[in-house]
């Protein structure tokens, strides 16, 4: 007999491994030596058994981490021999560092006997003999009466057949396969009512194994097959058979049926009460509790008593040691996948996770998985995110992460808000190294950008290889309508500007009927990143205004949408008067003003005022709502600066309220937190108003008097402060000696128009200040060509 042997050590790899943790992996060998002799021993046994017994599998321990796989094969009977048939598996006890002792695993021995699989080198089969081999199958099957378990022999038999996994088909071969599938259902149905518990969970672990190695099989079990899948479900829902399953088969059957794609709430329902029983619930290992919740997950069933029973089970005592990486990151990002929130089992799995050396056997996707979890369920851990961070950065570790692990773990950062600059910098160096952009696929790409963005993270020569990546040849028709409004988000949050894109992104959204798959929050999203880069094409605008104005699009959009949309529009000057009235009915119905935050109304209010468009009843609704108890409190300085502006732009005369403004602004925080433009709209507003607060304006000049202060600002915005401050008849000679300096400068008040030289000449000669360096610089500028 010839003795193959193979080792793999489950959820580990033998690299970066820790000192103490190859010390451990040293005591192991006795035990393998030990089971090598006893498998040697079966050797020799069974030299006189009967072909139907040459495989010979046992188990030592049912645990899922630390597994050694082992098998034998008789070289004359069997050419190609399966990895997925071993002979014995070996789980060693676990080492329990704070008990200073060996743990035994979760499980008992276990030994089985197997038909041998015949597997014959040859060329990959084609589609048609494909349908032949189940043909086969199905023909024993209808020529005998079967039980269940032989049934799922033969059918993991038919799956371990290298034809069954070959790729050849075409269409006609996928029709004969649909019929033998077909044919097999009827067999399958026409017994269901004989299986036992046992019969079952053998039964559907045989069809999800044919499914796993040709999808075509799962998709027709999925169509054709779901009667047979839903007889299969009512015969284990049966009270004299669900009270026979074990747990392993329980939590085994729910996610056989999750990887057919199959969602059965009842028998959820049955198999989560046989689980829930204490006798029962006390038998699960890790594997079984992982099985279970990745199956709920799987096809979104939420039993919320069935996954409270499991995570108060995996939460409580010690029990949460006995899971390996990724049975703990399998119940992780279940929940996750659920929206479960349940604080003490996260707690449980940080606390796992940051135990020592388990980081040390988890791979890039469970690091991922892990990161996305606490992500999704907005769990901040700063210390297991920190972990995470470390473990990644650790001996070249992020060079097995692919694009979906980067971008996740990205992602999950920026979700929780947590700023790792170094995490994200070798993020950024990993993407751009070699060709592994080109591996990006759209959602990645766009959960990446996404991330640097939200963090405030600003990489130029990552986001120019995204860009460059989303450029290529069709790739952009890749990407759905979140994935490209975030992308346009992203680079315009972080002010990278790249009109190319930006077209290319404009071209996109306006083929064909794609605008009319964009939800309302990402069509805002979108128009203002265009806004934001003061890219106004025609075409885009007009599609999503008549997108908005259509079927009752509007009444979908909430408050932040509402004023992001508004904004855009406003910013780049796109007039159109149906959509900003259908914005106002929008926003003066009942209710929608107290969702409003105070930057939502602001930038709403400011959009109709720079469109000029007068809306008495919705004004007044703006002055209600910004005069409510506590509101004008959530005001940040550039929000009361807009709405300030946009309040004397309409002629909203409350000497109250504009009082009360003037009161928060000269506080520290608000004085300190205003851009030279914020103090120039708000003095202009107290000026139109014609409402004389003294020591505001002396503290808008010192605050335009800040170093560089004044450098910030544009021609137009210096006349206007200049006219301001004549308007209300504030003479500060410093303030305006300054601002007749910056005026005579060749190189900027080059760029002055008639108005603005006309506004800043009144403003001098109002206030009786005598400036001949100024005039003169502004009747040179008026004699230029073309300036008049």
């Amino acid at each position: 007999f010839f003795f193959g042997f193979r080792c793999d050590i489950h959820e580990m790899t033998l690299g970066n491994r820790s000192p103490a943790h190859m010390a451990d992996r040293l005591c192991y060998i006795t035990w393998l030596v030990a089971f090598v002799m006893v498998a040697l021993w079966l050797t020799t046994t069974m030299r006189n058994m009967s072909s139907d017994h040459l495989f010979t599998d046992f188990y030592v321990g049912g645990g899922v981490a630390n597994r050694i796989h082992g098998r034998m094969v008789a070289p004359a009977d069997i050419t190609a021999a399966s990895p997925r048939s071993p002979l014995f598996a070996y789980d060693p006890p676990r080492f329990n560092r704070a008990r200073g002792a060996f743990v035994p695993s979760d499980g008992a021995v276990r030994i089985t006997w197997r038909k041998p699989v015949r597997t014959i080198r040859s060329e990959p089969a084609t589609g048609a003999q494909k349908a032949d081999l189940l043909r086969s199958v199905v023909q024993e099957l209808e020529q005998s009466r079967n039980s269940g378990l032989i049934m799922s022999r033969k059918l993991k038999d038919l799956a371990k057949h290298q034809g069954w996994a070959s790729i050849a088909r075409s269409p006609q071969s996928d029709v004969d396969l649909q019929n033998e599938v077909v044919r097999l259902c009827t067999v399958l149905t026409e017994a269901t009512e004989t299986f036992s518990a046992a019969d079952i969970s053998h039964l559907m672990d045989a069809l999800v194994e044919l499914g796993t190695r040709e999808p075509q099989f799962r998709t027709f079990m999925a169509g054709k097959g779901r009667e047979t899948l839903n007889a299969i479900s009512s015969r284990a829902s049966q009270e004299e058979v669900a009270s026979k399953f074990t747990g392993r088969q329980a939590s085994q059957l729910i996610w056989a049926f999750s990887k057919m794609g199959i969602r059965n709430e009842n028998l959820v329902e049955v198999l989560g009460q046989r689980l829930m029983t204490e006798d029962v619930l006390n038998q699960l290992n890790a594997h079984d509790i992982s099985m279970t919740v990745w199956g709920l997950a799987k096809v979104r069933c939420k039993n919320i008593a069935l996954l409270d029973s499991l995570a108060e089970s995996v939460a409580s005592g010690e029990a949460v040691e006995a899971f390996g990486a990724q049975s703990l990151v399998n119940v992780a990002w279940g929940f996750a996948k659920l929206g479960i929130r349940n604080e003490a089992l996260m707690v449980a799995i940080a606390d796992r996770t940051m135990g020592e050396e388990f980081l040390y056997t988890c791979n890039a996707q469970n690091i991922a998985s892990t990161a996305w979890a606490f992500g999704t369920l907005r769990i901040r851990n700063a210390q297991l995110m920190t972990a995470l961070a470390v473990r990644i950065l650790q001996n070249g570790f992020l060079a097995s992460f692919k694009p979906q692990e980067i971008a996740m773990t990205a992602w999950a950062f920026a979700t929780l808000g947590i700023r790792n600059e170094e995490l994200m910098g070798a993020f950024a160096e990993s993407i751009t190294q070699d060709a592994f952009l080109s591996r990006f696929k759209a959602q990645e790409m766009a959960m990446t950008v996404w991330a640097y963005a939200t963090l405030g993270i600003r990489k130029e020569s990552l986001m120019r290889g995204m860009a460059e990546r989303m450029m290529q040849e069709g790739f952009i028709y890749a990407f759905p309508p979140q994935e490209l409004a975030n992308t346009a988000w992203a680079f315009a949050t972080l002010s990278i500007r790249n009109r190319d894109l930006m077209v290319a992104i404009a071209r996109r959204m306006v083929v064909g009927n794609f605008l009319y798959k964009f939800k309302p929050q990402e069509i805002a999203m979108t128009a203002w990143a265009f806004a934001h880069f003061d890219i106004s094409d025609q075409a885009l605008m007009r599609g999503m205004a008549k997108r908005i104005l259509q079927d009752g699009y509007l009444r979908e959009f909430n408050s932040q949408a509402v004023a992001m949309t508004s904004w855009a529009f406003a910013t780049l000057g796109v007039y159109n008067a149906r959509l900003m009235e259908a914005i106002a009915e929008r926003v003066m119905e009942e209710g929608f003003l107290k969702t409003c935050t105070s930057q939502g109304l602001a930038m709403t209010a400011w959009a109709f005022a720079s469109l000029d468009i007068r809306n008495d009843a919705l004004t007044d609704a703006f002055a209600a709502r910004v005069a409510e108890p506590g509101f004008l409190d959530t005001f940040s300085p550039k929000s009361m600066a807009m709405t300030s502006w946009a309040f004397a732009t309409f002629g909203i005369l409350n000497v109250q309220l504009m009082q009360r403004i003037a009161e928060h602004l000269l506080q520290d925080e608000f004085y300190d937190g205003l851009t030279p433009q914020g103090v120039v709209m708000t003095a202009w507003a107290f000026a139109t108003l014609n409402i004389r607060n003294e020591p505001l304006m002396e503290a808008f000049a010192q605050r335009l008097m800040w170093a560089g202060a004044l450098t910030a600002l544009t021609p137009q915005d210096t006349s206007l402060a200049a006219w301001s401050f004549a308007t209300l008849g504030i003479r500060n000679e410093e303030f305006m000696g300054l601002i007749a300096e910056r005026t005579t400068r060749p190189e900027f008040v080059s760029s002055f128009n008639s108005q603005d030289l006309a506004v800043t000449a009144w403003a001098f000669a109002t206030l009786d200040l005598h400036n001949a360096d100024l005039m003169a610089a502004i009747a040179q500028r008026t004699l230029q060509p073309g300036v008049l």
